[in-house]
């Protein structure tokens, strides 16, 4: 992998470890940046419904990240109506 994307991994992968919840760290950031990658090339490529685009980003959210976490509701860490 060249530097920049694996740079770019290392990155992710440390973003997500506090969210992994038992599962490897690095396969998170993986699976992370593929759908990621996957998502913005449909979406730019006009293959995916834009209406739709709240809902995926509240499924990867909610499933893939477990975010928000129930604990951080109600706290400076509440969920925000959309995902930027």
């Amino acid at each position: 992998v060249p530097a920049a994307p694996q740079a770019v991994l290392v990155e992710l992968r440390a973003a997500l470890a506090p969210l992994a919840e038992g599962r490897d760290p690095e396969t998170l950031a993986e699976v992370g940046w593929s759908l990621l990658h996957g998502l913005v090339m449909l979406t730019r490529g006009g293959r995916l419904r834009p209406e739709s685009q709240e809902e995926r980003e509240r499924m990867i959210a909610e499933h893939l990240l477990r975010w928000p976490r129930p604990e951080w509701t109600e706290t400076r860490w509440a969920r925000p109506r959309t995902m930027p």
